[in-house]
């Protein structure tokens, strides 16, 4: 007869089997419907940003709202044709002589106006100058909101190819680490090596697996970054296609950063759109100048009425006005808007500059990538070949577990900078791309192509 002890063991191992196998069946459906992040080419995920970033939905309803501010600007050009039908009903009652009298009078009229300006010294013309170059700058500011959302969404995607990059040389660390682990145990049971060796494997192996984790979760945040900069709701989760860059040339570039910053302003939309911001403030100072002195206007008014009695009449009026005494209101609005002008000045000087600044630093940054490159991928190849002999040299006894673990270090170092320098490189290109105004292929100097 077998124990009652063991029995009772045996059967709540059994309910423990049981119940852990249940809730694994329970829980492999959720698994296989985890729904994978949708892979995109940098293309697509640029036309996606294009649809859906909000910053570009804004961009646009201040442009359709600059183009109704124009076409109201232009109805000052044509009359105003007003049709009016009025009623009126009125009852009345007072008393006389001991009697109340009562009154009604039920009324209709109908009638149709028209009014026409015809001259109000100029600010009619000024006011429309104005829209329209509002309207130009709400253009420009919008090709300029889709070229910093380009922007956005490159430098996002490289970073999630980058992050790919890295994990996957993370994963290789973990597996060399791994590797060195098991040969350090095997050796030690022969009696070749000593038990720190195992202890600075093992040590080796779980650091390999912490940086292993935080590469994963670097991954996860940039894939974040990614959806974000693209405007997508938190529940569509996308994630770099696994295209390969291309590597950058050589040869050094043969335009310098000065024929870049001439092209910048050229085409810089947001430097156009502060000249066409310009152009409407001093349309405005105009205005303002008008308004502070003698103004003449005239208008031109006819009425045709249908009811009751039909007839018609015509006025030309013109009027002569001049604000004597206001309180300083127009020579204040004068003086504001000749500053705003000043302003709007000052903001194209410090745009040009920061231009300048924005094209030096990315030409600089790379060229200086452009460079690095070709010195990392040397650096990892011969790393790669000194771990190779350093694990050859541990196999066969005649190196260390230390060697082995500083020629692994060495090419854990040399693989990121390689990576991390290919992309610095590309996203250093999309910088001045940027900088130059020359990133969004089908508008170029605030214009289309």
């Amino acid at each position: 007869m077998q124990n009652p002890a063991t029995m009772r063991l045996r059967r709540l191992t059994l309910q423990w089997g049981s119940a852990w196998a249940m809730s694994a069946l329970a829980l492999l459906p959720a698994v296989a419907q985890t729904k994978q992040p949708r892979a995109v080419s940098l293309e697509e995920a640029i036309r996606l940003a294009l649809d859906h970033q909000p910053q570009l939905v804004i961009a646009k309803s201040q442009l359709t709202a600059s183009r109704a501010r124009l076409t109201e600007s232009n109805a000052s050009y044509y009359p105003q044709l007003s049709p009016n039908i009025e009623y009126r009903s009125s009852r009345s009652s007072y008393h006389i002589g001991g009697q109340t009298v009562t009154q009604t009078d039920d009324r209709s009229e109908a009638s149709i106006a028209l009014r026409q300006l015809i001259f109000d010294t100029g600010k009619r013309e000024l006011s429309v100058q104005a829209a329209r170059n509002n309207l130009r700058a709400a253009e420009l500011s919008f090709q300029n909101t889709r070229q910093t959302v380009i922007l956005n969404v490159t430098v996002a995607y490289y970073d999630v190819v980058r992050r790919r990059e890295l994990l996957r040389v993370q994963e290789a660390t973990v597996e060399r680490a791994k590797t060195t682990l098991e040969a350090t145990k095997a050796f030690a049971e022969e009696g070749t090596v000593r038990r720190i060796d195992i202890l600075q494997a093992e040590a080796d192996y779980g650091n390999a697996r912490v940086q292993l984790g935080i590469a994963r979760n670097d991954l996860r945040l940039a894939e974040i970054a990614l959806r974000n900069a693209i405007g997508l709701e938190t529940t569509d989760d996308v994630t770099a296609s696994a295209d390969a860059p291309s590597e950058p040339p050589e040869a050094h570039d043969k335009r310098s950063a000065q024929d870049y910053a001439a092209d910048a302003l050229k085409n810089r939309p947001d430097l156009l759109r502060d000249l066409a911001y310009l152009e409407a403030d001093r349309a405005s100072e105009r205005i303002a100048r008008i308004v502070a002195g003698p103004q003449v206007q005239a208008d031109f008014t006819a009425g045709y009425r249908i009811d009751p009695d039909r007839g018609d009449n015509q006025l030309l009026l013109a009027t002569l006005t001049y604000p004597l005494f206001d309180g300083g209101t127009t020579k204040a609005r004068v003086r504001a808007a000749s500053e705003s002008v000043k302003q709007t000045q000052q903001q194209i000087e410090l745009s040009r500059r920061d231009i300048h600044l924005a094209v030096e630093q990315a030409y600089l940054t790379r060229e200086e990538a452009r460079e690095r490159v070709a010195a990392a991928r040397s650096a990892a190849e011969a790393a790669r070949a000194n771990y190779e002999a350093a694990s050859e040299g541990y196999k066969e006894g005649v190196g260390t577990v230390v060697d082995v673990i500083t020629a692994r270090t060495q090419l854990v170092t040399a693989e990121t900078n390689m990576v991390q320098t290919l992309y610095d490189y590309l996203v250093a290109d999309a910088r001045l791309q940027r900088a130059v105004g020359v990133n969004d292929a089908p508008w170029v100097g605030g214009k289309k192509q």
